[in-house]
């Protein structure tokens, strides 16, 4: 970040909170196993019920989507200080003049691998969080969305670096017992 007369500049800074290359892995078993599936329902298109013909091109429709839209999961802070936000199918923009602060906490899981918070406080009062954690916290085999949604220790220390000269953002790092190990 430098000041250039008056006029804020900040390096151009990509993160992301998710772990991209098992999502994508994931849609990809998963275009697999439909496409040879959706073959046989064209193949067969006269003979299948009214609920199918219905069904089978919005469930390709989300799972083609879900394929473009999980690489861009994440959070692009440009050289002008303009945020980009894409948790999921939202586009959040923002601009850092605009936040009072900008919170990441980091939640560690089992094997060493955490789940991320992003908190958008604005200078207004309103609040904006997104809780990475909550996509699997209800269910009862929590595995594969784990894989999903929890990256690496190494990730982590990437993303706090990248984001030291921020001065409205605070990280924190929390243990496995909700004790902070690390705060900036």
């Amino acid at each position: 970040m430098t000041s250039n007369n008056g006029l804020m500049t900040y390096k151009k800074i990509y993160l992301s909170f998710i772990n991209k290359t098992i999502s994508v892995l994931l849609f990809g078993l998963l275009l697999v196993v439909f496409l040879p599936c959706t073959y046989l329902v064209f193949t067969y298109w006269s003979e299948i019920p009214l609920f199918m013909k219905i069904l089978w091109p919005m469930l390709l429709t989300v799972i083609f989507v879900g394929i473009i839209i999980t690489p861009l999961n994440g959070m692009i802070i440009t050289k002008q200080g303009t945020i980009l936000f894409l948790p999921d199918f939202r586009i959040k923009k923002l601009n850092i003049k605009d936040l009072e602060k900008m919170v990441i906490i980091f939640h560690e899981r089992e094997n060493n691998k955490y789940t991320s918070q992003v908190k958008f406080i604005y200078s207004d009062g309103n609040v904006f969080v997104k809780d990475y954690s909550k996509q699997f916290r209800n269910m009862k085999h929590k595995k594969l969305a784990m894989l999903m949604y929890t990256i690496e220790k190494r990730k982590v220390d990437i993303i706090c670096k990248k984001l030291l000269d921020l001065d409205v953002c605070v990280i924190t790092i929390l243990d496995k017992n909700r004790k902070t190990i690390y705060q900036k």
